[in-house]
C-alpha cells in the first residue's frame, strides 16, 4: 500500500513539472511581445506632455494585448515635476487611444469613467 502511494505521488509530482516547463517558453515569448508594444505606448504617451523627454513611469501594466495602463509624471512649463497621473494607451482597428488624467473636471471625469472600464 505504502509503495502504491508513493508511486503515485511520485507520478503526479512529475507531470506538475511538466506542466510548468511547457508553460515556461509561451510566457517568455509574450512577454518580448509585451515589452515592444509598452515601450510603444510609453513613447506616445509621452508626446502627450509638456516636456516629452522628462517622463517617468511607474505601475505599468498590460491588460490586454492592445492596451496599456499606468502612471506617468513629467516636468510642466517652469521645469517642475508635477505628480504621477493615470494614463492608459490603447490600440483598436488601427486607431491609438492615449490619455492621461485631466485637471479640467469634466475631463476627469469622463477619463476616469474609461479608465476604471479599461484598467481596473
Amino acid at each position: 500500500m505504502n509503495k502504491l502511494l508513493l508511486i503515485t505521488s511520485l507520478v503526479v509530482l512529475s507531470s506538475c513539472a511538466s506542466n510548468d516547463t511547457q508553460n515556461t517558453a509561451p510566457q517568455q515569448a509574450s512577454k518580448g511581445a509585451n515589452t515592444a508594444f509598452i515601450k510603444k505606448a510609453k513613447a506616445h504617451v509621452s508626446g502627450l506632455l509638456v516636456n516629452p523627454d522628462s517622463a517617468k513611469f511607474k505601475n505599468i501594466v498590460q491588460k490586454a494585448p492592445n492596451l496599456v495602463c499606468g502612471e506617468v509624471d513629467g516636468k510642466n512649463k517652469d521645469g517642475e515635476y508635477t505628480q504621477f497621473t493615470p494614463f492608459y494607451y490603447q490600440e483598436k482597428n488601427g486607431k491609438v487611444s492615449a490619455r492621461i488624467a485631466s485637471e479640467d473636471r469634466l475631463n476627469r471625469v469622463l477619463f476616469n469613467s474609461m479608465y476604471r472600464a479599461l484598467c481596473k
